[in-house]
């Protein structure tokens, strides 16, 4: 479109037309090529009124009241603005004007952190002091736990989930079984069997009180044998050392007395 000549009666027809559609005098300076200024002084000089930046502009409103209506109550319901997009055919700047016009706060959405005022996080820290879990608070407050977790580190309160050991809430005294029916048992970082741990602190037990009898830790080729078969008996009397692997319901022992103190000796050259 050539460059129209500012204030001929040409130009102004045009400015009114086009604002008849678009109800912006920013889009139309952009279309004609001239400085927003020009079309808002054309659009003034015809009596026309500009809404300002804080006036709410007539391409705002999408909707009828009762169709807006519709749109706040689903949006109270829990529906969300992607939503509302999909079922009413509008973007979700429209439906987010129409929340903000029927007097209601937008709900914190994915990508934005959830805002936490003085008074919930008071309150939040409160209720930790109190003995209520992360994951509790969380729900009182419709917020994720890791909101909560924020909270408190940001007010400097200890976490029970930092603690560890006997300091932890999750402390059962230090034995656990694992999948295979054996009893691990909690070592202290300190103890002179920590090497025979694994990263979570446990070893087995059967091996541990094997290496406590020996009052040393326990290679990695000795293995402990349990003798009568039931692998949460840990007595030492019901453990037996062994050298490499042994299989599953055999004992080492003397094919001509049948006795089962067998030891590992040098071969003399």
């Amino acid at each position: 479109m050539p460059k129209p000549l500012k204030r001929t009666p040409e130009f102004i027809a045009l400015v009114m037309e086009q604002y008849k559609k678009t109800q912006s005098g920013t889009q139309i300076a952009k279309r004609l090529g001239v400085a927003p200024r020009t079309v808002y002084k054309v659009l003034h000089d015809n009596g026309i009124y500009v809404p300002g930046w804080a006036d709410e502009k007539p391409t705002r409103r999408k909707f009828s009241a009762e169709v807006e209506a519709q749109v706040v109550a689903d949006y109270l319901a829990g529906m969300s603005l992607m939503q509302l997009e999909t079922k009413y055919g509008e973007g979700q700047y429209a439906m987010r004007a129409a929340v903000k016009r029927a007097g209601h706060k937008l709900r914190d959405h994915g990508g934005q952190r959830r805002r936490v005022y003085d008074g919930e996080a008071a309150r939040m820290v409160c209720l930790y002091q109190l003995g209520m879990s992360q994951q509790q608070i969380a729900t009182a407050f419709e917020a994720h736990q890791t909101v909560v977790s924020r909270v408190l580190r940001k007010y400097g309160v200890e976490t029970r989930h930092g603690k560890k050991g006997a300091q932890s809430a999750a402390w059962r005294g230090g034995i656990a079984f694992n999948a295979q029916g054996y009893a691990m048992q909690h070592v202290d970082r300190a103890s002179p069997y920590w090497q025979m741990a694994a990263r979570s602190g446990y070893v087995m037990q059967h091996r541990l009180v094997m290496a406590e009898s020996l009052g040393r830790p326990l290679l990695d080729s000795e293995s402990v044998h349990h003798i009568n078969g039931d692998r949460a008996d840990n007595r030492l009397e019901n453990l037996q050392l062994r050298q490499g692997k042994h299989g599953k319901g055999t004992v080492m022992c003397c094919a001509d007395c049948g006795s089962r103190r067998i030891v590992h000796r040098e071969l003399d050259d």
